[in-house]
């Protein structure tokens, strides 16, 4: 039985990890500011709604506060907004408003060093604890973005993995960092424009973050079984 708290999953990718990544006895705490689907689902894994919202400097406390003295075995940080009219064509940086690129930053960035910090005793009680930090590729060299905010943020994300796999080494607490690809878009059109024009009609909406979902909690998975403190950026 592991204890797993994942950041970010009420849609999207951290959706698909709350689905994908825990295995039936496993506990769940699942943060985020609106109330989950997943939380219907029965299938022996017991899953819990911490409801924060990260833009608040109280979230880290709060989240403490709900789990009292549970151990956790598995933190996932899968969190990343960006800006209003970011990724559109007609996105223009000197446009940002100061007090979006200020929130941007606390819910991308601080929210993610404080909510760490704050949950760092409890995973210090597992016995093969692992930080997952879900970044992005706009976080990597020359990639293009002018979401200036966002890309400097995903950038972050990388130094705060770095810097606090040296923190926790001595706990023997494995850091890996993933610099997950856009999946704004259905991967499975995308894959269908290749030549698969029957998995394109076949296609759901619904369905645009599984493929992806599925790998990354597959990885988690392996990591998870490793009885070292595997760390690492891929």
């Amino acid at each position: 039985m592991k204890n797993i708290i994942v950041f970010g999953a009420n849609k999207g990718l951290g959706d698909a990890l709350v689905k994908g990544l825990p295995e039936p006895g496993d506990n769940v705490w699942i943060v985020s500011r609106s109330r989950p689907d997943s939380l219907l689902i029965n299938d022996g894994v017991h899953r819990s709604w911490i409801q924060a919202d990260l833009s608040l400097l109280t979230a880290s406390s709060e989240i403490a506060d709900v789990l009292e003295n549970e151990t956790i075995d598995v933190l996932v940080y899968n969190v990343g907004i960006w800006e209003k009219e970011g990724f559109q064509d007609h996105y223009d940086f000197e446009q940002d408003d100061p007090t979006d690129i200020a929130n941007l930053i606390q819910v991308n960035i601080t929210s993610g060093i404080t909510c760490i910090q704050k949950l760092l005793p409890h995973m210090k009680n597992s016995d093969n604890g692992k930080i997952f930090l879900i970044g992005s590729t706009a976080g990597l060299e020359n990639t293009n973005h002018s979401q200036v905010s966002f890309v400097a943020s995903k950038f972050g994300l990388r130094g705060i993995g770095n810097a606090l796999r040296e923190h926790v080494r001595k706990y023997s607490i494995g850091v890996m960092h993933q610099s997950g690809g856009t999946c704004s878009r259905n991967p499975l059109r995308r894959w269908s424009r290749k030549g698969n024009r029957r998995l394109q009609r076949n296609a759901d909406p619904s369905t645009r973050y599984c493929f992806f979902g599925q790998m990354c909690s597959q990885f988690v998975q392996s990591i998870m079984r490793q009885r070292n403190s595997y760390s690492g950026n891929i």
